[in-house]
């Protein structure tokens, strides 16, 4: 019910209410790769790069991108989103976001690998340090 809930709030703009709404449904399947992406979109539209930076991890950690990707829904959804300037104070940290929407959009060669070095660039709390192991262990091409 909450991820329903959670796409009809991110279909109407009301993206705090929808990440409200797919982190209830993660609590209960952590592994819900469909919601993680709806959810890291949200946060991206919002300038929230930490968060989002967080479920892009745990999306990697899960399966390849192009396997998630393959969702006819997800596509357009993903390639309605844009990183806007104004939401990130570093032109870096924007580019960091543009890589996660990259990726999950598929668009470009190399993704992860643009990904990987634009992590180095920031610092970041112990628990997504931890994570960004996990990343760095990955191939350039998931």
């Amino acid at each position: 019910m909450s991820e329903m809930l959670g796409n009809q709030y991110f279909i109407n703009g009301l993206y705090e209410k929808a990440i409200q709404a797919y982190e209830e449904v993660l609590e209960a399947d952590p592994q819900n790769s469909y919601v993680l992406v709806h959810c890291i979109l949200a946060e991206l539209k919002l300038g929230i790069l930490e968060k989002a930076l967080l479920h892009y991890i745990q999306l990697l950690a899960l399966r390849p991108i192009e396997n998630i990707m393959e969702n006819a829904y997800l596509k357009p959804v993903c390639r309605e989103v844009q990183t806007e300037k104004s939401l990130f104070a570093e032109e870096s940290q924007r580019r960091l976001a543009q890589a996660i929407l990259d990726s999950l959009c598929n668009r470009g060669k190399n993704v992860v690998k643009t990904f990987k070095s634009l992590l180095k660039k920031f610092s970041y709390s112990a628990e997504i340090e931890e994570l960004i192991k996990q990343v760095e262990e990955l191939p350039d091409h998931v």
